[in-house]
């Protein structure tokens, strides 16, 4: 018999500037990133530990919901802010939703 240990979906909430947020790694966040930013999001969290600031702003579009309604902010709600302080300050949540995200097994698997 296979054993099989799955681990609850991560949400952490934020206050942004006022607003309630949360942030969230899931197949919603996925199709988003996938589809706004036209790259894999694997391909996409190779250049995030490449420390390129784009990539990381636009994973962090994706992740991030109002809370009330569920609705993506998106990178574009970001251009507003310091890009390096959105850097440091959302690098420990992205850390903390990232942990069991899947390795890619095959080259064809990364793009």
């Amino acid at each position: 018999m296979e054993v099989i240990n799955l681990s609850k979906k991560v949400v952490k909430p934020i206050l942004l500037n006022g607003l309630e947020c949360i942030c969230v790694l899931d197949n919603t966040t996925i199709d988003h990133y996938q589809r706004v930013n036209k790259i894999g999001f694997l391909k996409g969290l190779e250049l995030m530990e490449k420390n390129e600031i784009k990539g990381v702003k636009k994973l962090i579009g994706s992740i991030v919901r109002e809370k009330k309604t569920g609705r993506i902010l998106g990178e574009k709600h970001f251009n507003q802010f310091n890009d390096l302080e959105i850097v440091a300050a959302f690098t420990p949540v992205i850390k903390e939703l990232l942990p069991n995200l899947p390795e890619p097994k095959e080259e064809s698997e990364k793009k």
